[in-house]
């Protein structure tokens, strides 16, 4: 029988794309690189969400963190990258939320 993937691993077909990985800021969640990301752009980040984000212009994969005060950050996911805190002049732009990784297994 013929298996979509499509079916399994996306919910809105519009609004989903693939992103290959490139660097290991978010290693210790199992977001190696090289690997392949499947990605909702529909979905509203919500706190602790992995998030797609063009930032001063260059495309980065983060953990989208909100404190009660209402500040932003992107947390990498590997100790040897600090945090960002978000702010307008850095000109921030979610491009969706991370559904799903593939990678190959060793």
């Amino acid at each position: 029988e013929y298996l979509d993937l499509n079916k399994y691993l996306i919910n809105n077909l519009e609004s989903t794309f693939f992103i290959r990985v490139s660097g290991n800021s978010m290693n210790n969640t199992g977001i190696n690189n090289n690997d392949l990301l499947i990605v909702d752009k529909s979905l509203v980040p919500k706190n602790q969400s992995i998030i797609v984000v063009s930032l001063n212009g260059e495309l980065i994969i983060k953990r989208f963190l909100k404190d009660k005060s209402g500040n932003c950050y992107l947390k990498s996911e590997n100790k040897n990258y600090p945090k960002i805190k978000l702010s307008s002049e850095m000109n921030p732009v979610i491009w969706g939320v991370v559904t799903y990784v593939i990678h190959k297994l060793s």
